[in-house]
């Protein structure tokens, strides 16, 4: 009996020191105040993709402004869902967050704009430490790059999730979102090209309001629609 006892106790031990010595996930990251970089955007619906199209992300929290491009071939459901009269919806569009916390959609090659919604509407800049709640979710290796991932659930609970990928340094690999609806899951991401990442205040030029752009201008379909 002392021989047993003497065994499991050593086994637990040996238990307590393999789970004391197991390292803990890593902490969920935070942005660099300000940064610019280029992505390729895709969507794809269940398995197929229903578009692919460059960008750009300009981000400045000390500004509280940011700007997200999705350029020609874009079917970007913010740009195309707001109702202004284009008459070439997939080309190049800009949702801007401006200083004054205001949301505008932006079609600058037809010079049609219009204010989709703010901060009442729910339309905020995201923070710096947005993915403080989220959970590590392992590593993946993006365009041959390996990344470290966060996932947190997106604004509709627990229909929607947000996931970040980055490298050990900081550089951003991908952002990843999907919908999930009537048992069809939509997939958006947005995957980083890397010698692009710039930390850094943008010019101060990319946050400006076009002239042509009534700041108080309602979009026809302004969100949430």
């Amino acid at each position: 009996m002392v021989d047993m006892f003497v065994l499991v106790g050593f086994s637990l031990l040996l238990g307590a020191r393999v789970l004391s010595t197991k390292a803990p996930p890593p902490a969920p990251p935070s942005w660099p105040v300000a940064f610019s970089v280029k992505f390729q955007e895709e969507a794809r619906n269940g398995t197929a993709t229903t578009s692919r199209n460059d960008g750009a992300w300009y981000y400045d929290w000390s500004q509280i402004s940011a700007r997200f491009d999705h350029l020609n071939n874009q079917n970007n459901w913010i740009c195309q869902g707001r109702g202004l009269n284009v008459t070439a919806p997939h080309g190049d569009c800009q949702v801007l967050f401006s200083q004054d916390a205001d949301m505008f959609v932006i079609y600058p090659g037809q010079k049609q704009c219009c204010r989709a919604c703010g901060p009442a509407e729910g339309c905020t800049v995201p923070v710096p430490n947005w993915l403080a709640e989220s959970k590590f979710i392992g590593n993946e290796t993006i365009n041959g790059t390996g990344c470290m991932g966060w996932e947190k659930a997106g604004t509709h609970g627990q229909t929607t999730a947000d996931r970040w990928y980055q490298t050990a340094k900081g550089k951003p690999c991908q952002y990843w979102e999907s919908v999930t609806s009537d048992n069809v899951t939509y997939v958006h991401t947005l995957t980083f090209n890397q010698t692009t990442f710039h930390i850094g205040q943008p010019d101060a030029s990319v946050f400006a309001v076009p002239d042509y752009c009534d700041r108080y201008s309602k979009c026809p379909n302004p969100w949430p629609h």
